[in-house]
């Protein structure tokens, strides 16, 4: 078993603005999904708590950005290959156990919500009657449950894993 650098284990925030509205988004979603348990739907008394599927695009626009840049060298612009290898090092070792749970988890959620949703989907049912509480509970796990996924990824690469090295043919362009 290969030991990892000690500096690669340590939280780095390169890019901290990035990094701390993807960690703002995520604790907030956390907070929004838990109280969804708690049989407390948010955005029935707190309408702004949407801008959170806002703010998903804000930090992962700049998460993809940032992951085309640790492409292969060579592997073309429209069918990107990932030094994925490069990335893993700076991550910590429970990080990829967490992602892969957390992406379970959010796959569970959303079909355990859809199950529960009314008949015909929230979008066909509300132009028909107003939804019930039960239901504005599970609509916001389900999209708490993926704001959730779609914060922790740039929170955690914003974290850990440095801007991609400059390479020579990057700079002949």
């Amino acid at each position: 078993m290969s030991e990892r650098p000690l500096s690669s284990q340590q939280p780095r925030p390169r890019r901290r603005l990035l990094a701390g509205m993807a960690a703002t988004g995520l604790g907030l979603s956390a907070l929004v999904h838990v109280l969804s348990y708690a049989g407390i739907a948010v955005h029935e008394s707190v309408p702004v708590v949407w801008a959170l599927h806002v703010g998903i695009f804000v930090v992962f626009i700049p998460f993809i950005i940032g992951l085309i840049e640790w492409k292969v060298p060579g592997s073309g612009s429209f069918r990107v290959q990932l030094d994925w290898s490069s990335l893993a090092r700076f991550f910590p070792r429970w990080v990829p156990v967490v992602a892969i749970g957390l992406f379970v988890y959010v796959s569970f959620n959303f079909q355990a919500t859809m199950s529960r949703g009314p008949k015909g989907g929230f979008p066909r049912a509300a132009i028909a009657a107003p939804p019930t509480h039960e239901q504005n509970v599970y609509q916001i796990r389900g999209f708490s449950g993926h704001w959730l996924l779609f914060y922790a990824l740039p929170t955690l690469f914003f974290v850990y894993v440095p801007p991609a090295p400059r390479r020579p043919e990057d700079d002949k362009r």
